[in-house]
C-alpha cells in the first residue's frame, strides 16, 4: 500500500463527491486517508443519487472499481456521460500511479464489511481441514 496513492485518490474523489467512507487494509473503517485502501461513496450528479461506488487499492498493484450494474441503467444520457468521464479519470489516475485498472459491475447495491475483509485478505489461503468431501 502506498499512502501517497491513497491520499491522492481520496483528494480526487473528494473533489467531486461527499460522504466518502474509508477502510483500512483489514477492511475496518478509518478516518485517515493515508491508511485507506477502500473508498466508498454515492455516485451523484446534480441532486440525483444513482448508486454506490467502491474502489479498492488493497493489493497495491491494482485499482479495482466496483459498482452496481443497475447504476448505468438508472441514469439519463447526460449523467451517463459524466459516469464514463469519471471512470476515464480514474483510469488516468491509475496509469499515473502505475496501477492496473479494473472495473467490475456487481449485482449488490454496495459491498459489505465482509466483502471488504475478503478483499483486504488478498493472500488468503484455503484451509483444507474445513472443507468437506462429497
Amino acid at each position: 500500500m502506498n499512502p501517497k496513492n491513497s491520499q491522492d485518490l481520496f483528494n480526487k474523489i473528494r473533489s467531486q463527491f461527499t460522504n466518502i467512507r474509508l477502510g483500512d487494509e483489514n477492511g475496518a473503517a478509518t478516518a485517515d486517508p493515508n491508511n485507506a485502501v477502500f473508498f466508498e461513496f454515492e455516485f451523484q450528479e446534480d441532486a440525483d443519487t444513482f448508486g454506490s461506488v467502491s474502489i479498492s487499492l488493497a493489493d497495491g498493484e491494482n485499482m479495482k472499481v466496483y459498482y452496481n450494474r443497475d447504476l448505468v441503467s438508472k441514469i439519463d444520457e447526460d449523467s451517463r456521460d459524466e459516469w464514463y468521464a469519471f471512470l476515464k479519470e480514474l483510469k488516468d489516475f491509475a496509469v499515473e500511479h502505475q496501477l492496473r485498472f479494473d472495473v467490475r459491475d456487481i449485482t449488490k447495491n454496495n459491498l459489505t464489511k465482509q466483502d471488504y475483509e475478503n478483499l483486504a485478505d488478498t493472500n488468503k489461503t484455503v484451509n483444507t481441514d474445513e472443507m468437506s468431501e462429497e
